[in-house]
């Protein structure tokens, strides 16, 4: 039987400090929901708890936006920036420029729950395929082979409703007759899917020349496949309609072309219509307010659930009044500070939220209704002025900040290998060289002999 003494009241604050360890998890309940609940606590103040909506499945839109980027590495905060202020479902990009050591741009162009799906250029620079997706959509790459004409990224959703997505760039300098052979060979390979078929992309073919041979002969190729191409206005300053949206079994709406961009290529934007998608899970945190208890009323609360002074003949067991214990405390604590539920909120990076930044940020909106309203090509060039010196200024604030945050850390190797990290997008998994085997050990010998 445990001995169990009355609180002493010269020592009323390390005593509530002992007492409100609880010595097992046992399942409690929650007054402020009113339903079973199995708890794990400790002394922490908060706790995360995934719990799915209950709200059945409706119609949601898809958003899409394709743009030749022409170097990611400098817009990717850019990116990142639409990504989130026009709720984007998926951005298709092509002209990455990126190559296998640039891991650090992946962290920069991807809110919160996306991921980019990315395709390198192999054997020399430029080029390069991506597309950054939300994680609800549960897309992966799809590895489809292909001739060397074109750049591709395939990825496919476990979800069957959503369409199979590829992102193509044919550089111009390939040969029209290659590219066309190459690219049938590949739809012959995404059809056997058996899934509806999304292509975008930037194609280098002038289709809105109705005397190009190259582009009609395309034409021809994708309407034998069934493939319904969806741009009619130019997509590139010079005037010509590159960037395309093809598509089978896939209701394609609202598709508008932008010339605000950083780059030559114009925004490809259009939505996916009649798609029925679950409502993704939501992650809400159980907080409680532990540092505004009073130690009165918890107290009280003890006393009244019996663990100030117990009745030494309710339980003879251990496990018993083990049990008893956890069940006061837990009653206890409810009462004077009961969990509390809260949506996490994602926190952007301290740089981007500078005052010269948010000044900026207001005048390219102005610029941008400006030229939506007259579509002057004056106000064009002066909201791409703006765009380049705000572009610029997001790299300059980074800069300075890390470049601070670092050298305030010089004595701090863990926390500064942390920022490092951070920055270079590398993850916690160390990488271990594997020792030699048998087959590359003689092979290296015979090749010394």
């Amino acid at each position: 039987m445990l001995n169990l003494t009355p609180c002493p009241a010269d020592n009323l604050g390390a005593y509530l400090t002992e007492i409100s360890k609880p010595v097992m998890p046992v399942p409690a309940a929650s007054p402020s929901t009113k339903k079973s609940r199995s708890t794990k606590e400790n002394s922490s103040k908060s706790r995360k708890v995934k719990r799915e909506s209950p709200t059945p499945a409706k119609n949601t839109p898809i958003k899409f936006t394709l743009l030749n980027i022409r170097s990611l590495k400098s817009k990717s905060l850019l990116i990142r920036e639409k990504i989130a202020k026009e709720r984007i479902d998926l951005f298709l990009l092509t002209e990455t420029w990126l190559s296998h050591c640039d891991s650090a741009c992946v962290v920069e162009c991807c809110p919160p729950d996306f991921s980019l799906h990315h395709v390198c250029r192999s054997g020399k620079s430029g080029g390069g395929i991506g597309v950054v997706a939300r994680n609800s959509l549960c897309y992966s790459t799809v590895d489809i082979q292909h001739g060397d004409s074109f750049e591709s990224v395939t990825i496919r959703s476990s979800n069957p409703v959503l369409p199979l997505l590829t992102v193509v760039y044919r550089p111009p300098s390939t040969n029209a007759n290659k590219f066309i052979a190459e690219f049938s060979d590949m739809l012959s390979l995404l059809f056997l899917y058996k899934r509806p078929i999304l292509i975008t992309g930037d194609f280098n073919f002038h289709v809105d020349n109705c005397c190009d041979k190259s582009a009609i002969s395309f034409l021809d190729t994708c309407h034998t496949f069934g493939l319904t191409q969806h741009v009619k206005e130019p997509t590139h300053r010079n005037g010509h309609t590159l960037d395309l949206v093809l598509s089978c079994d896939v209701p394609v709406a609202e598709l508008q072309v932008c010339p605000l961009t950083p780059s030559d290529h114009y925004f490809v934007s259009f939505e996916m219509q009649e798609t029925i998608l679950p409502k993704p899970s939501t992650n809400v945190t159980w907080q409680r307010d532990i540092r505004s208890i009073n130690k009165f009323d918890l107290l009280s609360s003890l006393t009244d659930s019996g663990l100030v002074y117990p009745n030494p003949c309710a339980y003879n067991q251990p496990d018993e009044i083990v049990a008893s214990i956890n069940d006061g405390l837990q009653k206890a604590i409810d009462t004077v500070a009961p969990l509390r539920p809260q949506r996490t909120k994602t926190r952007d990076y301290p740089y981007l939220l500078s005052k010269k930044l948010d000044n900026m940020r207001r005048t390219k909106r102005k610029l941008e209704h400006k030229f939506k309203k007259t579509g002057s090509a004056n106000d064009l060039q002066t909201f791409k002025t703006h765009l380049s010196l705000y572009v610029r200024e997001l790299r300059k604030s980074k800069s300075s900040f890390f470049s601070k945050k670092l050298s305030n850390k010089s004595c701090d190797s863990k926390n500064a290998f942390k920022t490092a990290n951070f920055l270079l997008n590398r993850g916690k998994k160390l990488t271990v060289p594997r020792p030699p085997t048998l087959a590359s050990t003689s092979r290296r010998t015979l090749s010394k002999r």
